[in-house]
């Protein structure tokens, strides 16, 4: 998924990426985004180069009780993070905006990381893959890792290790009908209710 994606928006994007400066490193998979995000707004500060403790003061200052969704850890390899991690970024994108505006307009500012996260977290079609990821992350990806973490507990209701199968025909025929009508994405009635039938079969399923 994030190479056809990453694939997708550099075919789309590419005259304008071909005017940024190589240096800025601009990439158009969402794991790299994640990881950037990561070491720039971290508020552990766990990369050197990083902005966590600047940001979290600023943070307070000017947006004093304002909601931020932290940061996905981004260390080590998972294979949700692709999905996980957007979400944070298309919530907080206009604060991490804001910021980093301020700090690179300070006289002689120089800090690549900031220049790639802004050039980035600018660009309408980098917000839309964060989104997307997003979407995926709450419809898709969460239920399916609690029918799969759950799995052993569910037997009263007659599920097991193989029904999975049961939810996993349901992603793919959700996923053949998104690429009749890419529109699907977007109807939230639609794609938070495509485990509906197995919801109704598990109460926990359905509450959570």
């Amino acid at each position: 998924m994030e190479d056809s994606l990453s694939k997708y928006l550099r075919d789309a994007l590419e005259g304008s990426l071909e005017e940024i400066d190589p240096r800025m490193r601009i990439s158009t998979k969402i794991s790299d985004i994640i990881r950037a995000v990561d070491k720039a707004f971290s508020l552990p500060a766990n990369y050197p180069k990083g902005n966590g403790k600047e940001f979290l003061h600023w943070l307070e200052k000017y947006h004093p009780g304002a909601l931020l969704v932290p940061t996905l850890r981004s260390a080590g390899s998972r294979h949700d993070l692709n999905v996980e991690g957007a979400g944070a970024i298309y919530y907080n994108r206009n604060l991490y905006i804001q910021f980093l505006d301020e700090q690179l307009e300070t006289p002689n500012a120089s800090n690549i990381l900031q220049e790639n996260l802004f050039i980035i977290l600018s660009s309408e079609e980098m917000i839309a893959l964060c989104r997307l990821c997003s979407i995926f992350h709450f419809a898709f990806s969460l239920p399916l890792r609690w029918l799969a973490g759950n799995t052993q507990d569910l037997a009263k209701y007659g599920w097991s290790v193989f029904s999975m199968s049961r939810a996993l025909n349901t992603f793919e025929k959700a996923m053949e009908s998104v690429i009749g009508d890419a529109d699907f994405i977007l109807d939230e009635d639609w794609i938070m209710n495509v485990f509906k039938d197995i919801a109704d079969d598990i109460p926990e399923f359905k509450e959570h």
